[in-house]
């Protein structure tokens, strides 16, 4: 009886192994199915500054071929290698970010985020970080500036107003067209104020037409005041996403 038992012990120790085993590899295959899905590139960076691991994302934004990345240390890609490291394992915050650049496998230097979570249980070894480009936008954001400024310092009064008739924008010439110092005075106006009383029902019929096929010719606009003075007007349709703009 006593072979039996030990014999049966054994069995049970190796079925209980067997099965700690088959969820350890169903945990790990699932924490790769989500690590590879992430949108943003992901980095399993250890201690010494080696990447362990790379998701998908993370090989195009970096410009490399499959699996490149796995073995690579982090200088190879980001100037200041050492600083990032450091911030990756002494920060404690998960929703913490780091901005700095990182160098393709193009020669380009790219604008990036950088965001960490450490492993539980891995303590100080290994943590997970992610990296988001962001030099598109900024060169978009800057682009935007520009415009603005550049739109906000015409001579001709420019006013964009959204589907609702809403003014969501006036230049300086413009605010000052309508008798107004500051132009925010009238954002968040209806476009109807600056159109003449007697005239506000055929605008109000008119808008809708004009934002979708565009208009010009010579009408009427209301000064802060109360009189009426001639303008030569432009309206041209434009879109946001799905929204609509007239200018």
């Amino acid at each position: 009886e006593e072979p039996l038992r030990l014999l049966a012990d054994a069995t049970g120790s190796l079925i209980a192994r067997a099965r700690a085993f088959a969820e350890l590899h169903r945990l790990h295959q699932r924490f790769l199915g989500l690590f590879h899905a992430m949108p943003d590139g992901a980095l399993l960076v250890n201690r010494d500054g080696i990447v362990d691991l790379a998701n998908p994302a993370a090989e195009r934004v970096l410009m490399v071929r499959p699996r490149e990345l796995a073995g690579a240390p982090l200088e190879r890609f980001v100037p200041e290698a050492q600083a990032l490291l450091e911030w990756l394992f002494d920060c404690s915050a998960g929703s913490a970010t780091h901005r700095g650049r990182l160098r393709r496998a193009d020669g380009e230097v790219r604008d990036v985020e950088w965001r960490v979570n450490q492993l539980e249980g891995e303590g100080d070894r290994a943590v997970i970080c992610t990296v988001h480009d962001r030099t598109d936008e900024l060169r978009e954001t800057a682009a935007l500036r520009t415009l603005a400024v550049a739109v906000g310092a015409m001579r001709d009064g420019v006013t964009l107003v959204d589907h609702e008739g809403i003014v969501r924008f006036v230049n300086q010439a413009a605010a000052r067209m309508h008798g107004y110092g500051d132009p925010a005075e009238l954002v968040g106006c209806s476009v109807g104020e600056l159109v003449p009383a007697e005239f506000a029902a055929e605008f109000a019929r008119l808008l809708p037409v004009m934002r979708e096929d565009g208009w010009s010719g010579e009408a009427k606009a209301r000064h802060r005041d109360g009189h009426v003075f001639p303008v030569q007007l432009a309206v041209s349709p434009i879109r946001l996403d799905d929204d609509h703009v007239s200018t």
